[in-house]
């Protein structure tokens, strides 16, 4: 079985205290890219938590997941989604 890549775009304390430790009980999905505007946070999630990929574009995000987790405050998911 294929698992579902899954992005996550902002890598700040939601993301790293709670959407990314879950999705490590999701079987049929893995953390497979990163971005945040903050790209040395974004490089010390994936470290911390064996993310593959630190992307530095939607575009270039996009080539590497199924979905997309946007965990950025509110007023930046409307751009991004």
């Amino acid at each position: 079985m294929t698992k579902l890549r899954i992005g996550v775009l902002g890598t700040g304390g939601i993301a790293t205290e709670r959407h990314i430790p879950a999705f490590k009980h999701v079987k049929e999905a893995e953390i497979t890219a990163v971005m945040d505007v903050n790209t040395e946070r974004a490089k010390e999630t994936a470290k911390k938590f064996g993310v593959e990929h630190v992307c530095t574009s939607l575009d270039d995000m996009l080539e590497k997941i199924d979905a997309l987790l946007i965990t950025t405050p509110n007023k930046f998911h409307a751009p991004a989604a």
